[in-house]
């Protein structure tokens, strides 16, 4: 196979993939998985902060001592989180 013949495939192959959908439905796919990543980003930066971090650290201590259990220091440390986040600088895209 040449490269002529090469380029048609990937052509014939993009063609099929708008016209049965699977073009708009990986691409949806990876827009999801963009979102998801970029609020873990945001909430791991948002732990890695002194003012939740001692929260974090609290909470942890408390379920070592069995005053609470993962779930609901969990609970507690997301609710801790300021409802704006931290001033951040973003790339514009």
């Amino acid at each position: 196979m040449g490269v002529p013949e090469l380029a048609d495939a990937i052509a014939r192959h993009f063609e099929r993939l708008k016209n049965t959908g699977e073009l708009e439905r990986k691409r949806l796919e990876s827009i999801r998985y963009q979102l998801g990543q970029f609020v873990f980003d945001e909430i791991t930066h948002l732990l890695s902060l002194s003012e939740l971090s001692k929260v974090r650290d609290d909470l942890a201590q408390k379920v070592i001592s069995r005053e609470l259990d993962v779930y609901s220091a969990g609970v507690a440390l997301f609710h801790s989180i300021p409802e704006q986040g931290a001033p951040r600088e973003h790339p514009q895209t």
